[in-house]
């Protein structure tokens, strides 16, 4: 029985190296993982000129993803807070030209998209809340926004106060 390393020697397809293969398969081609890594990768092979480009086929996530590797982040463009996204500006993820996309920060992006606001009315509607606007309290009558029971916060807490008070009476 061989022991490991004692394959044939070969060399290496990418640094051209000689190198003996770790294994009885003398199919082994690379000397290492980074030079099997560096002498698989075809030049002049990225996005359309790859033959397995799938262009508008692709998933929206790759889009995206497309556009994040194609411009690196900077500051946002509205506020120049760090940790930018790209906002596409005509709403296509697949169109990453340089004119249509715009580096904003989340929540700026979120403000420009109109996501913002929709969000605020989830989160509400979600709590059981809505804006309300401001009523009289049904016992001072002070514009307050009403709590349970139509009183206003200082009236609401008093109620609870006295409630936790014991009593003096026998």
């Amino acid at each position: 029985m061989r022991a490991r390393g004692d394959g044939p020697t070969q060399k290496c397809r990418h640094c051209g190296s000689s190198f003996r293969s770790k294994s009885r398969n003398p199919s082994a081609y690379f000397c290492s993982m980074s030079c099997s890594h560096r002498g698989r990768k075809r030049p002049n092979q990225f996005g359309e000129r790859n033959p397995g480009w799938k262009g508008h086929r692709a998933s929206i996530g790759s889009a995206r993803e497309r556009a994040r590797t194609r411009y690196p982040a900077q500051c946002c463009k509205l506020c120049g807070a760090q940790n930018a996204e790209r906002h596409h500006q005509d709403g296509d993820p697949y169109n990453n030209e340089a004119s249509n996309l715009a580096i904003l920060c989340r929540r700026c992006h979120m403000i420009v998209d109109g996501r913002l606001e929709s969000l605020k009315a989830m989160a509400l509607a979600q709590a059981g809340m809505e804006r309300t606007q401001p009523q009289p309290c049904v016992r001072c009558r002070r514009m307050y926004k009403p709590r349970r029971n139509g009183l206003c916060s200082r009236c609401y807490d008093k109620d609870r106060r006295q409630l936790r008070e014991p009593s003096l009476a026998c």
